[in-house]
């Protein structure tokens, strides 16, 4: 007989999971918690959420209301309604550019969940005169160009919504190209004029003269949960796919190899592919490693060689990768790994065995750190892992039920591992994100111009936030940024390429090619004598080449042969 009491005994284990799921991605957006709670209501979707344990449940743990008087069985239907409602857009063509106007390439969401989306834009190069104007183009959802006439020296943009809710003003860089961030009237088409002025106050006729960006939910494809990219000799990340991206996914990226390696040979020319949302390659999770060995290299592979390498991440979560060396004309395709596991017996035992010795590592480091918390949490995943271990043999037997219970525990149990994972490097992480702006800071503050500090003091207060809310993924997402202004701004030092010549001749030592470094050495400290930056910093850069990667950055990179 099933009463309620044998009942809600039966579904505990399953709402204790859930519930678990629904804490994990609250807290890695700063939600959820005692101090921030952040959610005003919870709404519930589907016949289960009318049982009443549950709801008493997600209230008490969640620490906010569930919603009354919607009907959890239609939900989706009017969900769907209002999705249609806001995504209709007139089909109507756009007018025809204004006579002597200038092209104007923007770039932004054609539709979007989030109320304050970015709109990207440039204003082209000034045409020649009798250029024709030229119509508009929309890509990607969202970029548009429209063709034009000389105008005067563009200085500003403003950005007006159509209902006066909202306006906002941006500067042009030099290169003629500004950062908006808009306000959304939600769930509506929100329709914003654009209007460019010069310096001195007169108007500059560009095309497009508006553009529209729908606020409503976007249905796409299945996200990647983490991260994934190519540790680099150096212990730094060249990330492929950030974490949300759609799959299925692909990309190609170029990078040179740190040392030369001789046809049959006993060598190996290692790429390891990385899962993680942190910039230091030992800090992400070893999945899968391309190996270039000598003995089937076809000829010589110099060091500074070109290596082309193509990620993939199919619907079901299979990563594949692939190395080509465009010098000798050769693939290298010696990695397949799952980084969503799928519900066959032998790959759910071999995901469970990955995830003990994962489980196995963390242990140790929790006991020898004496983490209570995390050993007891780990101790509910080692009973887990028994339960995937029964259930991929009842796949083994044909019960497709099971195999669909033990990839979604499995699933769980990454998340649970990757968490403690992320703990553990928390606080190397704090302490390089500190370095990081403080050292960006001082060379924008110097070289930067308004734009780029103005940038970098929007990504020190995110990063700021981030910190505070021990958020991994975005503190990686702003530190990225937050880098990339500070070497710009470190570029435009005057003695930047005599201070990189100095450091990279005091290594002419350890070079592959003794004879070339000391030419170069040569060459260098000649063109700082006569002033010649553009040679020095061509020399510094073929020296660079010839220099070995840190042995200690690379052991920590998992040994990659390729910067």
């Amino acid at each position: 007989q099933l009463d309620r009491v044998l009942l809600e005994k039966l579904a505990r284990p399953v709402l204790e999971r859930s519930l678990a799921v629904c804490e994990r991605l609250l807290a890695s957006h700063g939600l959820g918690g005692v101090e921030t709670p952040g959610i005003e209501r919870i709404v519930l979707v589907g016949g289960p959420t009318a049982m009443p344990m549950l709801r008493r449940w997600i209230g008490e743990r969640l620490r906010a209301p569930v919603a009354e008087r919607l009907d959890a069985m239609t939900l989706v239907a009017q969900g769907a309604a209002l999705f249609a409602a806001t995504s209709g857009l007139a089909a109507v063509p756009p007018p025809p550019p204004p006579a002597a106007s200038r092209r104007l390439w923007l770039q932004f969401p054609g539709i979007s969940s989030d109320l304050s989306p970015h709109v990207l834009g440039r204003l082209a190069e000034e045409p020649a005169a009798g250029d024709a104007a030229g119509g508009g183009e929309l890509a990607g959802g969202g970029e548009q160009a429209g063709g034009g006439q000389a105008a005067a020296r563009p200085a500003t943009v403003t950005l007006v919504r159509d209902d006066s809710g909202f306006s906002t003003r941006a500067d042009l860089d030099s290169q003629g190209v500004f950062v908006a961030q808009v306000e959304l009237a939600p769930r509506r088409p929100n329709l914003f004029h654009l209007a460019v002025w010069a310096a001195d106050g007169s108007p500059v006729v560009v095309a497009p003269q508006e553009l529209t960006i729908v606020h409503g939910v976007t249905v796409t494809d299945p996200p990647l949960s983490r991260g994934i990219g190519v540790a680099l000799a150096d212990d730094h990340v060249e990330e492929c796919f950030a974490r949300g991206t759609p799959l299925p996914a692909r990309r190609t990226l170029i990078r040179r190899t740190v040392e030369a390696m001789a046809p049959r040979s006993s060598a190996a020319l290692k790429i390891p592919i990385v899962q993680g949302d942190f910039d230091a390659a030992h800090l992400c999770r070893l999945v899968g490693t391309i190996e270039v060995a000598g003995s089937e290299l076809r000829g010589s592979l110099p060091s500074g060689a070109d290596v082309e390498i193509t990620l993939e991440v199919d619907r079901g979560g299979r990563l594949a990768a692939r190395a080509h060396i465009p010098g000798l004309g050769q693939d290298f395709q010696h990695v397949a790994h799952l980084v969503v596991p799928e519900a066959d017996p032998a790959t759910l035992t071999a995901g469970a065995a990955a995830l003990r010795e994962r489980l196995n590592r963390l242990r140790t480091g929790a006991f020898s750190g004496g983490d209570a918390r995390l050993l007891a949490e780990l101790g509910n995943a080692e009973a887990a892992l028994a339960a995937v271990a029964h259930d991929a043999q009842a796949a083994l037997g044909g019960d497709a039920d099971a195999a669909q219970k033990a990839r979604r525990t499995l699933l769980e149990l990454d998340a649970l591992i990757t968490a403690g994972e992320d703990a553990g490097s928390w606080p190397e992480l704090q302490a390089e994100a500190r370095s990081a702006h403080a050292t960006a800071a001082l060379w924008v503050s110097e070289q930067g111009d308004p734009i780029e500090q103005r940038h970098l003091s929007e990504a020190g207060k995110a990063l700021a936030a981030a910190l505070d809310r021990r958020q991994p993924a975005e503190v990686s997402r702003q530190l990225r940024l937050i880098r990339r202004l500070g070497h710009a701004a470190y570029l435009r030092q005057p003695d930047v390429w005599i201070w990189e010549f100095d450091h990279a001749a005091a290594r002419a030592g350890e070079a592959s090619d003794a004879k070339a470094a000391v030419k170069l050495v040569a060459a260098g400290r000649k063109a700082v004598a006569d002033g010649d930056r553009t040679a020095l910093r061509g020399i510094v850069e073929r020296l660079v080449k010839l220099l070995p990667a840190d042995a200690e950055l690379r052991r920590q990179g998992y040994d990659s042969g390729v910067q």
